[in-house]
């Protein structure tokens, strides 16, 4: 049932979301590789969320692609239960984005300081700006869904 459920989550989202196929390709990616990912179910996360889930029972969940491309605990050591919703997916990925956003203006004064470090400065600005955009696919993604959720 939960593999049903999954493909409607899909073809409701395809339709919805842009460059929604490299997003269920990923997140299948990082399921796969999960340490809290059991074959069925995630050990580590719960959410009432039924865009993230493709089944739920009891205090089980077998997560849709979706949620493990959004999960900030992806392979992590932590253990428990921990529950996630969209809107602390946002919180997450909006702090995550703001202190980015504060070490790309603290390194953006350093370059030029000084000619040997400026090159592993430039690098580190680079890895930050990769990093800044996969933050802002998250957090777009995080926003249509919950304006889709609150559709449905």
């Amino acid at each position: 049932m939960d593999g049903f459920r999954a493909i409607i989550i899909d073809v409701f989202l395809s339709s919805r979301v842009s460059d929604y196929s490299k997003i269920q390709e990923e997140g299948s990616v990082r399921m796969r590789k999960c340490n809290h990912f059991n074959g069925k179910s995630c050990n580590l996360v719960l959410t009432e969320d039924s865009l993230l889930c493709s089944w739920r029972e009891g205090e089980s969940v077998s997560p849709h692609p979706v949620l493990c491309y959004l999960c900030p605990f992806y392979s992590t050591n932590r253990e428990g239960k921990t529950k996630v919703g969209l809107l602390e997916l946002l919180g997450y990925y909006t702090t995550i984005k703001r202190n980015l956003e504060r070490e790309l203006i603290h390194i953006e004064s350093k370059i030029g300081e000084t000619l040997y470090s400026s090159i592993a400065l430039k690098r580190r600005r680079e890895e930050l700006i990769n990093i800044m955009d996969q933050t802002d696919r998250r957090i777009s993604l995080i926003k249509t869904l919950m304006r889709l959720e609150g559709e449905s």
